[in-house]
Formats: structure tokens, sequence, C-alpha cells
């Protein structure tokens, strides 16, 4: 995003605009129940809408409350990682993708696919920012 500044005096000269490109960054406290944040594994059945729960700050440790849009990206990752895993329990959510909860917390409503069974995935959370932050949790699909 841009901003373009002119400055005026007291007896009203006013100078030349000049503008700058910034960047507005989240701070991203985490992933919340029933999510846990790496190291661990989170086990889930493949196919099953898991409710991707997080809460976002400003700058000055307020609360976000207008987040629009979150995107989800998995990668297929080695799963002998030997991480402790944590069972998310089944969900069937009818909700929108994106839910605001209040005081700066978000769910996104992650619908997995059948085919990720026996896999292990590395899931990036995109606040759509553009911070150079990776937001991540695991994930394994069992059989």
């Amino acid at each position: 995003q841009w901003i373009t500044c002119v400055a005026v005096d007291e007896a009203g000269n006013s100078s030349s605009p000049v503008s700058a490109e910034y960047s507005v960054i989240y701070r991203f406290k985490g992933f919340l129940p029933p999510l846990e944040n790496p190291p661990a594994f989170n086990r889930a059945v493949a196919g099953q809408t898991i409710p991707v729960k997080f809460e976002v700050l400003d700058a000055d440790s307020k609360p976000v409350e207008n987040l629009e849009q979150v995107f989800l990206r998995w990668e297929v990752i080695d799963c002998s990682a030997g991480q402790p895993i944590v069972d998310i329990p089944e969900t069937y959510l009818e909700e929108p993708l994106l839910k605001h909860l209040g005081s700066g917390r978000y769910q996104y409503n992650w619908q997995t696919e059948k085919r990720f069974a026996d896999s292990c995935k590395i899931v990036t959370l995109d606040l759509g920012d553009g911070s150079e932050e990776k937001h991540t949790f695991l994930v394994y699909f069992p059989k």
C-alpha cells in the first residue's frame, strides 16, 4: 500500500508530495485448540473439516477485527519425524470458511480431502498481509 503526505507550515507554504510504500503486518499469536502448534503433529481423519482457530493482533497488541480472508497452503512431509500426536475430534461444520470469533480470534474451516489418508502435511496459514513469517501446523492423516 502507498501513502502520500504533504507538509504545510503556519504561513501556508506546502511541500511537494512525498509518497512511501508501507505494509500492515499482523502479530500472529498462534493456533488455538483443537490444533496444537509445532512440533506436535495433529491427527485428523482424511476428509473431515478441521477448525483452524488462531489469534491476530496489530502492532499495538490490539485485536485485529477486520481480517477478511486468509489462505491455507499445504505440502506433503515425511511422517517419520517422531513428534507427539494430538487428536483433532471429528467436526462437521456448515459455517463460512472464515469466521470472526471476536477479540482478534478467527476460525478457518479447512475441508480436508479423503486422498490425504496415509500422509502427513505441513500447513501454512497466510494472513494476506505480505509478511515473510510462516504460520504453520502439522497434520497426520492415518489410513
